[in-house]
């Protein structure tokens, strides 16, 4: 049948963990191989080493499932030497973040704009990040050459994961990550993991992505505070779906909380939002997407 190696970073190894099971539960043999966060170029090699001698212990035909932040994957389809999966399906742990001509880069919170002005906002903004981030593109570029990465030039380092994998699967819905008129054919919105049950009509959060995607799984609106970048982002996301109210403070009041509750459960249009959410996300069986996904690879 082959055999199935599957890589986590610590902030992702629940959810990786998730899949290693429902892969064991359909009779697949699973190696699980852990990595530290952030990525640095030190964690990218000493990654890909390891997952290098796991690859190089069998002959068996073998399908990589990577967590999207394990970067140590990479190399293996940029041209570095040594064992070679029969597939890599890299798993969106995260909001979906490839550049897009129709969004701005994720993190800053800005909606999408496919307008020729918005499109020129979103070229402008992505030549802005690139040149914040071009020491981590650097340290990027030479851990992949130190391990005999030969493809030239070598992608943005947030978009090379994605562009990397023969096949990407975002754990999300389209909504929740903007519609993009540009996104590969490989790449696949499969909807959420399991979930634990949330109490109450209404959820209130700082907005991790995670906390998002329970509540709009379970139909429930949201009430989302925080800026940072991460929830800036996130939170951005889920008021443009409609299902939350984004109060954009890492400090909000007692009563603009209890104020904002109240819109909420008062206009049912939130909840009515959350609902058509939902319905995608049962719609799809993201557990199912990646076990078939596999499958599909070691029958070749």
């Amino acid at each position: 049948m082959g055999r199935v190696v599957v890589t986590a970073t610590t902030s992702h190894r629940r959810a990786m963990r998730t899949i290693v099971d429902a892969l064991v539960q359909r009779g697949h043999e699973v190696e699980l191989i852990t990595g530290l966060e952030p990525p640095t170029g030190r964690a990218l090699v000493d990654q890909h080493r390891r997952l290098c001698r796991l690859l190089a212990e069998s002959g068996e035909p073998t399908v990589v499932v990577g967590d999207v932040a394990f970067q140590g994957t990479l190399p293996l389809s940029y041209g570095a030497p040594g064992p070679k999966p029969s597939a890599l399906i890299l798993v969106g742990t995260e909001p979906f973040s490839l550049s897009s001509i129709d969004t701005a880069p994720a993190g800053l919170g800005l909606p999408p704009d496919r307008t020729a002005a918005g499109r020129e906002r979103n070229r402008r903004a992505y030549e802005y990040v690139r040149d914040a981030l071009g020491g981590v593109q650097e340290e990027f570029v030479e851990a992949m050459r130190s391990v005999g990465v030969t493809h030239d030039p070598l992608p943005f380092v947030l978009d090379a994961p994605i562009l990397a994998a023969d096949r990407f699967l975002q754990l999300s819905v389209e909504e929740l990550s903007y519609r993009r008129s540009d996104t590969p054919s490989h790449v696949r919105f499969v909807g959420a993991l399991p979930s634990t049950r949330i109490d109450g009509d209404v959820v209130i959060s700082d907005g991790t992505f995670d906390t998002v995607q329970r509540a709009l799984r379970q139909a429930k609106p949201l009430v989302l505070t925080g800026r940072s970048a991460d929830q800036l982002e996130s939170n951005t996301r889920a008021a443009a779906t409609g299902a939350a109210l984004y109060l954009a403070t890492d400090k909000p009041s007692e009563d603009d909380i209890k104020q904002a509750v109240r819109i909420v459960l008062s206009d049912p249009t939130y909840r009515g939002n959350a609902e058509r959410l939902a319905a995608e996300y049962a719609r799809l069986d993201a557990l199912a997407s990646i076990t078939d996904a596999v499958e599909s690879y070691l029958r070749h």
